[in-house]
């Protein structure tokens, strides 16, 4: 569907007949929200990923063999080292659950892509 179909089905569809508009009007009710990603644990996140890039290059990760098992083993470790009141990884000095965050993203990414765990490409 081009630019001019996609626009008169949403004039179609919110009555309006292309004379007149409501001021203000957004629909984006059905969209996500990205802004209720917590602001400072996404920079965080995101330095992770800097961190990772650098180390051993960008998108690596996608080709980490044994992905599923050694990113949930890797997230778990993260996570117990939180759970004994360590809050930043020795390495990176970043928070541990940025870390944790990153490598249960991964696995979802790969997961997504492939359509559901089944279908994933986890050698």
């Amino acid at each position: 569907m081009g630019f001019d179909e996609t626009r008169m089905d949403i004039i179609g569809q919110n009555g309006n007949d292309g004379d007149h508009y409501e001021d203000g009007v957004k629909y984006d009710a059905e969209k996500p929200e990205f802004d209720l990603i917590p602001p400072l644990m996404e920079l965080e996140v995101a330095k992770v990923l800097t961190v990772g890039a650098q180390k051993y290059s960008p998108d690596n990760w996608r080709r980490v063999p044994d992905l599923r098992r050694r990113y949930i083993s890797a997230a778990r470790r993260h996570i117990n080292a939180l759970q004994q009141g360590i809050t930043y990884d020795d390495e990176t000095g970043l928070h541990h659950a940025a870390h944790a965050v990153c490598c249960l993203m991964f696995l979802g990414e790969v997961e997504l892509e492939a359509g559901g765990v089944e279908s994933a490409p986890f050698a």
